[in-house]
C-alpha cells in the first residue's frame, strides 16, 4: 500500500491460505481503511520473487518504486515494467487507487 503522503507499507494481515495450495483454514476477515490518494497493490509472487534471491530483496525493490506509482497513469504496468520485464514466473498485479 502506498499512502497519499508517499509512505509505502506492506499490508501483512492474512485472511486465508494462498489460493490453489489446497490448504484449508477458517476464513478470517480483516479491514484496512483507504483514503483519498492511497494506492493499494495486490500481486502474485512472480512480480517480486527471483530464483536464488531472498524474497525480501524483491519486496524492497517494490517499496523503492512505490512513491512514484501515484504519478503513473497505469501503476500496474509501471510495476511490471520496472520489476519483472523478463519474468520467468507468472505475474499478476491488481491496483486500486482512491481518488
Amino acid at each position: 500500500m502506498r499512502r497519499a503522503d508517499g509512505c509505502a507499507r506492506q499490508v501483512t494481515e492474512r485472511t486465508s491460505p494462498p489460493l490453489g495450495t489446497g490448504a484449508v483454514a477458517p476464513d478470517r476477515a480483516s479491514e484496512i481503511t483507504l483514503e483519498s490518494g492511497d494506492l493499494l497493490v495486490l500481486f502474485a509472487d512472480g512480480l517480486v520473487e527471483r530464483r536464488g534471491e531472498d524474497i525480501g530483496c524483491g519486496l524492497a525493490r517494490l517499496e523503492a518504486i512505490a512513491p512514484g506509482l501515484a504519478l503513473a497513469d497505469d501503476p500496474a504496468l509501471s510495476m511490471v515494467g520496472a520489476l519483472a520485464p523478463d519474468a520467468a514466473d507468472d505475474v499478476c498485479v491488481v491496483t486500486l487507487r482512491i481518488d
